[in-house]
């Protein structure tokens, strides 16, 4: 970039339009270091409370019926054995539980534990608590700025999911069965 439009960017007003390469580029900045606030380093990481990963697979747990393991691969997009060892991580720590379905033995249904409800209601409470400071933070135009940002961001990068694939190989999912 020349010196010139250098300078220009620096100047920019914030409320100035960006175009689509300055978007990214800030997008992405922001992107690694909100990822850098949400991933747990394993040394400050307090082995009774579970990771973020382990959370959303206790929440949607909890807000299945009936989950297998291999459904919990499917859901994380990770392999059979690696969803078996969170799994059986969970299981340790006696927040979940597994249920032998009919004579296969690989096929195990997972349930919440009395501990694991309680563990996902902390959880859910202290992210609560946190959500809620920042929202408070911003005001309403603010709020219902981001909301709906968020929303259209959502559907655009669905629609985008079920018609090209990514750079990380997965295929389109359209035509997949």
């Amino acid at each position: 970039m020349s010196m010139t439009k250098q300078l220009a960017s620096q100047n920019k007003s914030p409320d100035a339009g960006l175009n689509v390469a300055e978007a990214q580029a800030r997008l992405q900045q922001v992107q690694y270091r909100l990822f850098a606030l949400f991933v747990e380093r394993r040394q400050h990481r307090d082995k009774a409370t579970p990771t973020r990963i382990q959370s959303y697979v206790l929440e949607r747990v909890r807000g299945s019926e009936l989950l297998f393991t291999s459904q919990i691969a499917d859901i994380l997009t990770v392999s059979r054995p690696t969803a078996s060892q969170m799994v059986n991580t969970m299981v340790e720590r006696g927040w979940l539980t597994r249920d032998v379905k009919g004579s296969d033995r690989r096929r195990q249904a997972v349930r919440l534990t009395e501990q694991g409800v309680e563990v996902i209601e902390r959880q859910s409470q202290r992210r609560k608590v946190r959500l809620e400071a920042i929202l408070g933070a911003l005001d309403a135009s603010e709020r219902t700025a981001l909301v709906r940002l968020a929303e259209r961001v959502e559907g655009l990068w669905t629609t985008m999911e079920h018609t090209i694939s990514d750079d990380e190989g997965s295929p389109p999912k359209h035509g997949r069965k």
